[in-house]
């Protein structure tokens, strides 16, 4: 596998392999501030995440390990919640 495959588990990368992976996810832009600094997590974890409304439009994580929840809001701008959704879940795909 090439230094620029996001198909390798993130465990089973190697620190190059991970540090690259990182520096093209944060080139990937998200909306949401606090979304693009965690989005490797929540996709390498392979949290749950859907669509929500806290606040207006939200994606909402859960994490069934911790039993926790985090939303990150988007409060009027759906269009803006679903290009991040759909930039989530491409990138949550290339993982498994």
């Amino acid at each position: 596998m090439g230094d620029d495959d996001f198909g390798m588990p993130i465990a089973q990368q190697t620190p190059a392999n991970q540090e690259n992976r990182r520096n093209k996810e944060e080139q990937m832009i998200f909306n949401n501030a606090e979304l693009r600094k965690t989005a490797a997590e929540i996709a390498g974890k392979g949290l749950r995440f859907e669509k929500g409304k806290v606040s207006g439009f939200s994606i909402e994580v859960e994490d069934p390990e911790t039993e926790s929840f985090e939303s990150y809001v988007y409060y009027e701008d759906e269009a803006a919640r679903d290009q991040d959704f759909k930039l989530l879940m491409l990138i949550s795909s290339q993982l498994l």
